[in-house]
């Protein structure tokens, strides 16, 4: 995360927020003491993202409820159906005449 003076900001605020658009947080400053943020819009605030881990607690209790839980290779399982089976790097492997 960037600081910078207030005035600087005012200045520079165009290529300010050519920065904030690529993901940069900037921390603008008045005589040295944080004043304000800029961060892009499309940031998750921590009230979103708190009330995001509880809706995802609560399907997971839905979801044991319904289907009973899940192991970590019946995970695996369901990722890797309808995969085709790795094969071994080039190189890797047996040789002619083996």
């Amino acid at each position: 995360m960037r600081e910078i003076g207030a005035f600087e900001a005012k200045t520079h605020l165009s290529g300010l927020l050519k920065s904030v658009q690529s993901g940069e947080h900037i921390t603008i400053t008045k005589r040295g003491k944080p004043v304000a943020q800029l961060v892009p819009v499309n940031q998750v605030s921590v009230s979103d993202r708190a009330d995001l881990a509880l809706r995802i607690k609560k399907l997971r209790g839905r979801i044991a409820n319904e289907c009973g839980l899940f192991t970590r290779s019946d995970i695996l399982s369901a990722r890797n159906e309808g995969r085709r089976p790795a094969t071994a790097p080039i190189g890797e492997g047996t040789f002619r005449g083996e």
